[in-house]
């Protein structure tokens, strides 16, 4: 028993530092996604899906056209990785940006914004692509589209590997009694 709660134990200390490690992350890029992956097609061949995005958004972040933004859209679960394709400011100041997928034929008006939303505005970034590492994230990309099966063989693994660790035990128990 002392050695699956050393196991357990060891778990946790990994998954809360990989848990520190993130929120310090955040903390120093300003971005609450600051590692994120491609998991579609619509921005090749600039970003491949399974692609690692680095993003930050600090205050003092200028967005042009041209730049890859990484945002929320209310109607939508997961966050847009697009091209800021067209910029302007509103009367009050406030700064519009229209967005599109390199690989798509038109801009995400009707795509991807909310119903009746024509602009993003600042709010709605979560952060400005700066780097990019290729496609390291592939692993991460099969895992969300076969959820059922990596968790299935996750959970295979951690049986087969109780079971063993038992069957040594009562081999062990077995030949020294």
């Amino acid at each position: 028993m002392g050695k699956h709660l050393y196991s357990l134990l060891q778990f946790s200390l990994i998954i809360g530092s990989v848990y520190s490690l993130w929120y310090a992350l955040t903390i120093i890029t300003g971005c609450k996604c600051p590692l994120s992956v491609t998991i579609t097609n619509g921005m090749e061949p600039a970003l491949r899906k399974g692609d690692i995005l680095f993003a930050t958004n600090y205050e003092e972040d200028t967005l042009n056209v041209g730049d890859i933004i990484l945002f929320d859209v209310k109607s939508r679960e997961n966050s847009i990785v697009h091209r800021i394709i067209q910029i302007r400011t509103k009367p009050d100041g406030t700064l519009q940006m229209l967005t599109k997928g390199d690989n798509r034929p038109q801009d995400d008006t009707f795509l991807f914004y909310a119903p009746g939303q024509m602009w993003l505005e600042k709010k709605d970034v979560i952060g400005k692509v700066k780097g990019v590492v290729p496609p390291v994230g592939i692993l991460i990309v099969l895992f969300q589209e076969y959820k059922l099966v990596v968790l299935g063989c996750a959970i295979a693994y951690l049986i087969a590997t109780f079971l063993i660790s038992r069957f040594n035990e009562d081999l062990h128990h077995h030949l020294h009694h």
